[in-house]
């Protein structure tokens, strides 16, 4: 004879059945995929955003157009009247009083507008809706550097720009 215990004694000793339907595991492979494509992507775009952030940011691009407009104004103006003015057979002797101080600096206002207005067009890289910079306050120091040639010399800025 065969004892029962309690209503349901033949399943007393089976394991719970499982739900046939899948589960959601935190990391398996499909979700470890979306997960990782998801952290890179973010990562990603914080690091675009702050790389854009620091190139295309007023103070940059106005400091990048400064120096371009800076080594034109010395390279392809300024040198060739000075040479032109002194003659190349006095440019050592010449040079060599200004290779301490530099020449007179120059005004933003004036790299802006010297041979007929060249670097006009640039005027709108120191003056934006959110950046400004004094043209009769910014300036350069050209300070020129043995041998003396074209592409010899140092430019110290001083900027005089603000946040609106």
């Amino acid at each position: 004879m065969k004892r029962q215990v309690g209503r349901n004694s033949k399943n007393l000793h089976k394991q719970p059945q499982r739900s046939k339907r899948k589960r959601f595991a935190p990391f398996s492979g499909k979700a470890k995929k979306i997960t990782m494509t998801v952290i890179i992507v973010s990562a990603f775009l914080v690091l675009f955003s702050v790389v854009a952030n620091n190139y295309f940011a007023p103070d940059k691009v106005a400091m990048r157009v400064l120096e371009k407009i800076s080594r034109d104004y010395y390279e392809n103006y300024y040198y060739d009247k000075f040479i032109t003015v002194n003659g190349a057979t006095e440019r050592q002797k010449i040079m060599d009083e200004f290779k301490e101080s530099g020449f007179a600096p120059v005004l933003l206002r004036h790299l802006l507008l010297f041979d007929n207005e060249r670097n006009k067009k640039y005027a709108g890289f120191f003056e934006t809706s959110s950046y400004a910079c004094d043209k009769n306050s910014t300036s350069i120091k050209i300070i020129p550097v043995e041998p003396f040639g074209k592409k010899d010399y140092e430019i110290s800025y001083s900027l005089s720009c603000n946040y609106k």
